[in-house]
């Protein structure tokens, strides 16, 4: 069975899917390239490969192709269509209720875009090659920048971390600016006058970042309100997709 599909690379479909289960836990040398997988079911435990559980076969083989290790015919892939087998394992964890490995394979599909591209080679023909991205590419691109801000919209943690190191910028901006001669006839302790700068850039910081305040601002707090909204945004996308994920069947 697993050679049969290494060597499928033409349009299969599976009739009735909901029947069709694969036992096998140990995926790494199966190819689904140009194969209707959405609704066919998978061992929990499978593994895709033996050093990253979700990566498929495909994937080894664009990059064999893009630092050119190999001319075997069956490793021409595009990137495309391996995007489309994480696509097409994203649906298929999506309809089993599995969301957290399906957010796996969606990073993988995302982290394609963000590591190759595909450009024309006039000097084999007007073929496609496979090129890896540099480091601006990688790193500074929309795709960079949004995978390390929010790995793509499935990482919480991430705009979480960014939004308290705003706030935590914003309170030290707020002592250092606006507090500096308060402090200085009440400087910092535990008692109440003391912890009253704290409180007030605490407060000052806290509707800033969350657009609770417009009036009486200074250009500092432009600037953080304008990290707030973007912050913000990045973080609502994760909860966006979850709370879509949870009622999509």
């Amino acid at each position: 069975m697993i050679k049969f599909l290494e060597r499928m690379m033409t349009i299969v479909t599976f009739e009735n899917q909901n029947k069709i289960i694969f036992e096998m836990e140990d995926m790494s040398n199966v190819s689904f390239i140009t194969t209707d997988i959405t609704q066919v079911r998978f061992n929990d435990k499978i593994m895709w490969n033996q050093k990253d559980r979700f990566k498929v076969i495909e994937e080894d083989w664009l990059e064999q192709r893009a630092i050119r290790e190999s001319d075997d015919s069956r490793k021409e892939v595009s990137l495309g269509r391996v995007q489309s087998v994480y696509r097409n394992l994203r649906e298929n964890y999506e309809f089993r209720l599995r969301y957290d490995e399906a957010g796996k394979f969606f990073i993988r599909e995302m982290e394609l875009k963000r590591k190759y591209r595909e450009i024309r080679s006039e000097e084999e023909n007007n073929s496609i090659i496979i090129k890896p991205n540099g480091w601006v590419r990688r790193n500074l691109s929309l795709a960079g920048l949004y995978y390390h801000l929010a790995k793509y919209g499935e990482d919480l943690r991430r705009p979480t971390f960014f939004g308290l190191t705003i706030i935590s910028a914003s309170i030290i901006a707020y002592l250092l600016i606006q507090q500096e001669q308060q402090l200085v006839t009440h400087p910092l302790s535990f008692s109440y006058k003391g912890l009253s700068p704290i409180g007030n850039a605490f407060e000052n910081s806290t509707t800033v970042f969350l657009q609770l305040r417009n009036e009486h601002l200074v250009w500092y707090d432009y600037i953080f309100k304008s990290l707030g909204i973007l912050t913000l945004g990045i973080f609502a996308i994760p909860l966006r997709r979850r709370f879509e994920r949870k009622f999509r069947h």
